[in-house]
């Protein structure tokens, strides 16, 4: 009878510390997920801490970014001529080819017809003449470097020695394309959202 009295309490005392087990068991897994939970959350705060500073960076890159932009739109509205997006292409380029005429003075200027590609308004046009002043020829293509509303864009210069006259001299020729982003105001051009007849 002894025996079974000190196996109930054995077993008892086993059911109290199997409890005991559970409960510690219990606790620690609350505990390590408390843990983990507190690093996550550690980590999350430290990124958005880092993401606040890049934020403040940003922001005052921003406003330099916006002082450089309020800065530089008086040189814009100079270099866009009046009218750009109120006249038609067309007109800029004609403007731009007697511009070009005119600077250029004795060179012959030949051209063909006004061709449309990616939105864009495209005349090719030929320089032909020689060479008298060096110094001013290197100006006319500096010029023609320099044109905005339309550009010039160089396909080829050639320079070749002319025996007209017996002086020897330089003839040269400059193809080239005058372009300029085609708008909605020129004749005949259809824009976006109008339905072509």
């Amino acid at each position: 009878m002894e025996i079974i009295k000190e196996q109930v309490f054995v077993r008892s005392k086993l059911k109290r510390l199997f409890a005991y087990y559970i409960a510690a068991v219990f606790c620690f897994m609350i505990c390590l997920s408390s843990l983990i939970f507190y690093g996550k959350y550690l980590e999350s705060l430290q990124e958005t801490v880092n993401k606040l500073y890049r934020l403040k960076a940003n922001a005052s890159k921003i406003v330099i970014a916006t002082k450089e932009i309020t800065a530089s739109l008086p040189d814009m509205n100079r270099t866009i001529p009046p009218g750009i997006y109120s006249e038609s292409s067309e007109k800029f380029i004609f403007v731009g080819l007697d511009d070009l005429k005119n600077r250029l003075g004795e060179a012959d200027v030949a051209f063909t017809t006004i061709e449309v590609k990616d939105n864009e308004l495209r005349l090719p046009v030929v320089i032909t003449g020689s060479i008298n002043d060096y110094s001013q020829f290197v100006k006319n293509v500096g010029y023609l470097q320099s044109m905005r509303f339309p550009f010039f864009t160089f396909t080829s210069l050639a320079l070749s020695r002319s025996e007209k006259a017996g002086g020897g001299m330089v003839a040269y020729e400059i193809q080239g394309i005058l372009s300029i982003l085609k708008n909605n105001n020129s004749p005949g051009e259809q824009g976006p959202g109008k339905a072509g007849t």
